[in-house]
């Protein structure tokens, strides 16, 4: 960028050679510092922010002086596309995102930030997230209408909706180049991982008994979501049918069953990543050949995901299944009867 110079001439007072410049150095390009939450746990495990999923940011200004958060009331930007720089912040030792289109800090005015993760349809969704006052909390929030989460993608997070809340402190331009705002990202979504094995019986090495659907009837796959301190999730759609596993149509191979556990939401999904919403049932079909020669039997086995402790799969939690489809021999026990002898019909014996 080019240099910014201003000119201060002196009052005809002072002697003529009084003229001097002041130089205001290029302005700092901003930038942020993401970590995940340390105590909670979704798609994204741990505390590392992915290199590849990019965020949107908001941005207010207000004066130095200012009450926080609500005297900070004038957009700097606003869904703004910020990417990993493949630079390191000099003090945090972290990754740093900064604009796709480079933004730039104000020489006088200090800035507040709140912003969330490219996961799920935010990039498309209409309209736009906002930012807005909330006067009953006293906070600023990030308004989205239908998030939905979708299936995922081989990159960490992409169904994985996170976000950070409005910081509590506002930032001035940083005095030393290279240092960025550390921004702490939550998650807005639950986390449902279901795992199936077999046992002794229909886990062995050539099993017959094979694992071809599972699916929700009532998912709810979409939802509102305000994003302030925690998340607070609306009119989330009605349930519908939904298939976590599939292998129902002609010529699919159906997963044979293991005696060790198998992620069956890692197969043709990227984790279940899904809106906060009541447990449901889940419905298990599978196959199995009882005797060779014949055809396959196909059974479908509803498991209510209830938990101890909760009627709901709420935001910021990983809920863990670990099922076992197992099998109980058919035993006979035969019980005999003695004979009952019968007596001629008429009592006596008969005379030829």
């Amino acid at each position: 960028m080019k240099k910014i110079f201003f000119s201060l001439v002196a009052l005809a007072a002072l002697a003529a050679c009084s003229k001097s410049e002041v130089e205001y150095t290029d302005n700092m390009e901003l930038s942020l510092a993401p970590v995940t939450r340390l105590n909670t746990k979704a798609a994204v495990d741990g505390t590392d922010y992915p290199d590849a999923l990019n965020m949107f940011v908001f941005a207010n200004a207000g004066e130095a002086t200012a009450a926080l958060p609500g005297g900070y009331t004038e957009p700097y930007f606003a869904n703004a596309e910020f990417t990993h720089t493949g630079r390191t912040d000099i003090t945090l030792n972290t990754n740093v995102f900064a604009g796709v289109t480079p933004y730039y800090w104000p020489n006088v005015k200090k800035l507040i930030f709140s912003g969330y993760s490219k996961s799920g349809n935010v990039a498309t969704m209409t309209p736009k997230p906002t930012y807005v006052w909330d006067a009953t909390d006293g906070t600023w929030e990030i308004n989205m209408t239908g998030y939905a989460p979708g299936a995922g993608t081989a990159e960490s997070g992409n169904n994985d909706l996170m976000w950070f809340p409005t910081t509590t402190s506002s930032y001035a331009k940083p005095t030393t180049p290279g240092e960025s705002v550390q921004v702490t990202m939550k998650h807005a979504c639950a986390w449902v991982t279901i795992k199936i094995k077999g046992d002794a019986t229909t886990g062995k090495t050539g099993t017959t008994w094979k694992i071809k659907n599972l699916s929700f009837t009532d998912l709810s796959q979409s939802g509102n979501v305000t994003l302030g301190t925690e998340a607070d999730w609306t009119s989330i759609t009605t349930g519908a049918e939904f298939d976590v596993f599939d292998r129902t149509d002609d010529g699919e191979e159906a997963e044979p069953l293991t005696t060790e556990y198998v992620d069956y939401t890692q197969i043709d999904y990227t984790d279940l990543v899904i809106v906060p919403q009541d447990t449901k049932t889940l419905y298990v079909t599978y196959e199995y050949v009882s005797q060779e020669g014949l055809a396959p039997i196909t059974e479908i086995k509803p498991l209510a995901l209830t938990y101890t402790g909760g009627t709901g799969w709420e935001a910021g939690k990983h809920y863990t299944y670990n099922i076992t489809l197992g099998t109980s021999e058919i035993l006979i026990l035969p019980v005999l009867t003695d004979w009952v002898d019968v007596p001629d019909a008429n009592g006596t014996d008969k005379q030829l």
